[in-house]
């Protein structure tokens, strides 16, 4: 009789546990609601009658099921999605730490472009596949601009985005070397290659 009441709390310590992962994982509130649920199971078994209290938290262990099932497909998902990110511009973006691109901006007299994007953002991805492969886009940023792209959701990108507000994506800013806001390009709209080009130009130095 013991053990079957200990399995009720077992079964929602193991979902609190994989509730907290999940909210450490993702950046969207699936730990979270997922934690809410069960925390109110928890509560639910302090109820005195004993049947009613078994089916609340039956109920709460669906609900955060649910929500973690939900969770984790999304995690598998922006996995998945994230290597579509991976592929050959025209833009060179540089594999270095923000700091070191303000130096290096410094050094080549240049401005810093940024790049924030997600997984899950399909206009950050036709951004990427149909303007920074473009020969031209490429020649033109290349000439002015210490390029970085991040992803908001993951690394470094979580800090970056965070400091300079980012709430909309694609979010593409223009940077001085100090890391001072020049301008944001395109606004909430997907800068068409044109656009890029004549950003791009406007900072280039003699």
């Amino acid at each position: 009789m013991r053990n079957r009441k200990a399995l009720p709390l077992v079964l929602l310590a193991v979902l609190a546990a994989y509730s907290i992962f999940l909210w450490i994982q993702l950046r969207q509130p699936y730990g979270r609601i997922s934690l809410v649920i069960v925390l109110a199971g928890f509560a639910f078994n302090l109820i005195s009658n004993r049947k009613r209290a078994l089916s609340l938290v039956s109920l709460a262990a669906a609900g955060s099921v649910f929500v973690l099932t939900a969770g984790t497909m999304f995690m598998i998902n922006n996995h998945n999605k994230r290597k579509l990110f991976d592929i050959d511009t025209t833009v060179t973006f540089h594999k270095i730490s923000f700091e070191e691109a303000q130096a290096k901006a410094k050094a080549e007299n240049k401005v810093i472009f940024v790049d924030f994007y997600t997984a899950w953002c399909v206009p950050c991805l036709e951004f990427t596949q149909n303007v920074l492969t473009d020969k031209e886009v490429g020649d033109a940023m290349n000439k002015s601009f210490i390029s970085l792209k991040y992803d908001a959701e993951k690394g470094d990108g979580i800090a970056l985005a965070e400091r300079y507000k980012v709430r909309g994506y694609p979010t593409l800013l223009v940077l001085d070397a100090n890391g001072n806001v020049l301008e944001e390009v395109g606004g909430q709209f997907i800068p068409r290659r044109e656009l890029m080009i004549e950003t791009a130009r406007k900072y280039q130095k003699n």
